[in-house]
């Protein structure tokens, strides 16, 4: 009896101490000062499992190295002898790492190569490989490599071939090592009368099919299209449009996502909306069918530069965050603002480089991978003297806590942290709704597993608050969950006996 006694006891010291060492990272907003990783530019970047980045950037040539979370090198290597080529780009899975990139011939031609990287070795083990098509006298570029599985990835390019004399977006499907590669394939439908490309590809949650998407002129004037394929390459149906019908400015760019937590493509691109240009949004179902609203993610009050660069990630929890190019003082910087799913923003956007306007640098090409609670930045950094590419870490709740949250909006969904928190054995959790809707709340523990549901009926706008007994649970981390409408947002709180 006294064995057990002990025991017990032990146990509530190791939680209150793992505890105690959560709060205080939780406490601190923790985020590190943005660190020197190369001389170069275009950087494009990914986050293993262990947390280091993997990164691929121009030095005259096309380099990759790998550093840890602290900025520390640990592998740098050359991936193409030539100088004649173009930004790179690179994906990973299970410590598999695929680097594609366009290649300028002396004879009025591109061609997309590609190069397979074992991440245990220090050096090139292989040749890069043609991974377009060998249609003379085409322009390829912006080449994307998408993994579907360990042993699936999907490269894409923009550009002319043998299939159409029009811009399109083409596809090749490969083994991951790149050593079998299908025939070219294209993506868009109407090759007679637009031009096509900037396409992004979006694997469906079920991993069983993708979205494409990309700009398309085929009205005139440049438009988001979208269309569904399986993962074979089949078509489901024709292509759609993402963008609102009534747009008559330019489009430019694209990125786009998977929510993760209800299975819908997120599409993001920019509009130059006269005198300055805004990001906007639209969500695209399972089953390729856009929502009806498209969503402003910046404002007139943000200066987006002109044709920017921009990315967008929406981690397991289905929280989302957006970076981007802006313009001050005759100077670009990046910023960064995490958003709910209905566009809304919470807290400010923050400056994510610690330098200034005055520095006199400019600043291009913003990345952003969420990775455990944090947010893992890479930027080019420019100047009349240099070419650097900078990194920084920032915890995710940093982008709302340093911003002296709440700070919602009277008309949209807000999900309180509940209170107390620590707590035992009861907290209280609460939030507001602006419409009525179902509305659910449910809580998990760490594991995922539905420990209890408080809430599961229709609710009239208003401001609610219910109590959470967890008497009869163990000490741990739990996650509360609201679904309302379209809206969901989950929160952690931490269970003390």
């Amino acid at each position: 009896m006294q064995s057990k006694t002990f025991q017990r006891y032990l146990i509530n010291i190791l939680v209150l101490v793992s505890l105690q060492l959560f709060l205080s990272n939780i406490n601190k907003a923790q985020t590190t000062n943005e660190m020197f990783l190369s001389n170069g530019s275009e950087p494009s970047f990914v986050v293993d499992e262990n947390g280091s980045y993997h990164l691929t950037y121009k030095d005259n040539q096309i380099r990759y190295s790998k550093f840890s979370n602290t900025g520390t090198l640990i592998k740098n290597f050359n991936l193409s002898p030539v100088e004649n080529v173009n930004r790179c780009f690179l994906n990973y899975k299970h410590n598999k790492l695929i680097a594609v990139w366009r290649l300028n011939s002396f004879f009025n031609n591109t061609y997309i190569k590609g190069m397979y990287i074992d991440t245990d070795q220090d050096s090139v083990i292989n040749n890069p490989v043609t991974v377009s098509d060998e249609y003379g006298d085409a322009i390829r570029f912006n080449p994307r490599v998408n993994f579907f599985n360990d042993s699936t990835v999907l490269i894409t390019w923009d550009g002319d071939g043998s299939l159409s004399q029009q811009s399109a977006v083409y596809g090749r499907f490969s083994d991951a090592s790149l050593t079998n590669i299908d025939s070219v394939f294209m993506i868009n439908d109407d090759i007679a009368n637009s031009n096509a490309g900037t396409s992004r590809i979006i694997l469906s949650q079920d991993s069983a099919k993708f979205l494409s998407v990309w700009v398309d002129d085929r009205t005139g004037i440049d438009k988001i299209y979208g269309r569904m394929f399986t993962v074979d390459g089949t078509p489901l149906a024709q292509s759609f449009l993402i963008s609102d019908s009534l747009e008559t400015t330019t489009l430019y760019n694209l990125s786009g996502t998977l929510n993760p937590l209800d299975g819908k493509f997120a599409v993001l691109w920019a509009v130059d909306s006269n005198p300055v240009w805004q990001l906007k949004l639209r969500w695209v179902d399972q089953n390729g069918i856009p929502e009806s609203d498209i969503l402003n993610i910046t404002s007139a009050e943000d200066s987006v530069i002109e044709y920017p660069d921009f990315e967008i990630d929406i981690d397991y929890l289905g929280r989302m965050v957006v970076v981007w190019e802006e313009y001050s003082g005759g100077k670009s910087a990046i910023f960064s603002k995490r958003y709910s799913t209905t566009g809304n923003p919470y807290g400010q956007k923050i400056k994510v480089s610690q330098s200034s306007f005055a520095d006199n640098v400019n600043q291009y090409y913003p990345k952003v991978k969420f990775y455990n609670n944090q947010l893992y930045y890479v930027w080019w950094q420019t100047n009349s003297q240099s070419q650097k590419i900078y990194a920084r870490i920032i915890d995710f709740d940093y982008l709302v806590d340093v911003q002296q949250e709440p700070g919602y909006f009277a008309d949209d969904y807000y999900l309180k942290q509940n209170y107390p928190n620590p707590f035992n054995p009861s907290t209280k959790i609460s939030w507001q709704s602006p419409v009525g809707s179902w509305q659910t709340l449910k809580v998990y523990d760490i594991l995922g597993n539905e420990v209890a549901t408080l809430v599961d009926e229709y609710k009239s706008a208003g401001t609610y608050e219910v109590e959470f007994n967890a008497a009869k649970y163990t000490s741990g981390v739990y996650f509360y969950r609201l679904h309302a409408g379209s809206f969901v947002e989950t929160k952690k709180m931490i269970l003390l006996k």
